[in-house]
């Protein structure tokens, strides 16, 4: 049920033909207990992987060679409402309609409307049933899923903006960047943690500002750049202070040598301002070969 690629938010059809167990309850109990049992270690044991997301896929992904077992329910399903009219027609409009929920996720997703990875409750509410050009690309942060670790590591490196007032972006494309000279360290994965605190001057005047990462070798040779909007969705309101909790994960070959830096790119130079800049790295150095 979450909202990062949850398989009964972005596979609804699937959660209705669930109600097929009851009725396999009524004819067959031990078929019931033993179809029960299967599907609660079947999730159980694809959400125990630590990215139970599965990255980039719509939902679930793994689940796609069970959905017989979902269309076997959902048979039983209909096959027992049949002789309810009332019941059967209310359960087939509903089902109908959540396929064509899922239609609209699938075409949400193609279009860059609906982030594959990296959803929540704010992002998917604010693009539901939405398919209009305007909101393609709207989805901002970064929200990557902790890489997993037998012992979590510390904060290795760490870093706060000083900031005597509220850093004011009008007319600046370039500004606040925390930079880490010296990793000190030799990795192949980190994982960086940054919190911010932002306002703006009016309503989406930071819509098209982005939160950008690069890593440079001690020769200042470009190794790792990645972007992402500030932004988690585009403001509907003027102009609260928002804070933003977002974490990236970074696959390359750290040297000890190596600079990372962070820092805001506002290439509208637009006003907006910045209350709170930190940023964190936390070292995973493991093989992923």
């Amino acid at each position: 049920f979450g909202f990062n690629n949850g398989f009964f938010i972005y596979t609804p059809l699937c959660f209705l033909f669930l109600f097929g167990l009851v009725f396999v309850y009524k004819g067959n109990r031990f078929l019931f207990f033993g179809m029960a049992f299967f599907l609660l270690a079947l999730f159980y044991l694809f959400s125990a992987y630590s990215e139970y997301n599965y990255y980039d896929g719509l939902g679930i992904r793994v689940l796609v060679d069970y959905y017989s077992l979902f269309a076997l329910l959902g048979a039983k399903l209909f096959s027992r409402l049949e002789t309810l009219k009332l019941a059967g027609g209310l359960i087939t409009v509903l089902a109908f309609l959540l396929g064509v929920v899922n239609l609209i996720y699938c075409y949400q997703e193609s279009s860059g409307i609906l982030d594959r990875t990296g959803m929540n409750y704010r992002k998917w509410k604010y693009v539901f049933l939405k398919t209009g050009n305007q909101y393609r690309d709207c989805l901002g942060g970064s929200n990557d899923l902790l890489p997993f670790a037998e012992r979590p590591p510390i904060s290795t490196l760490s870093k706060m903006a000083t900031l005597s007032e509220p850093f004011n972006f009008s007319k600046k494309d370039f500004g606040l960047c925390l930079s880490f000279d010296s990793l000190g360290f030799v990795s192949n994965r980190v994982c960086l943690k940054v919190d911010i605190d932002r306002k703006e001057d009016f309503e989406n005047s930071s819509r098209e500002a982005f939160v950008c990462t690069v890593l440079e070798s001690k020769a200042r040779k470009g190794k790792y750049y990645h972007q992402f909007k500030l932004n988690e969705t585009p403001s509907q309101t003027c102009c609260p202070s928002e804070k933003y909790h977002y974490t990236l994960n970074v696959e390359t070959d750290f040297k000890t040598d190596d600079r990372l830096s962070v820092y805001f790119w506002n290439r509208k130079l637009q006003p907006f301002y910045i209350n709170k800049f930190s940023a964190e790295v936390f070292n995973y150095n493991y093989q992923t070969n």
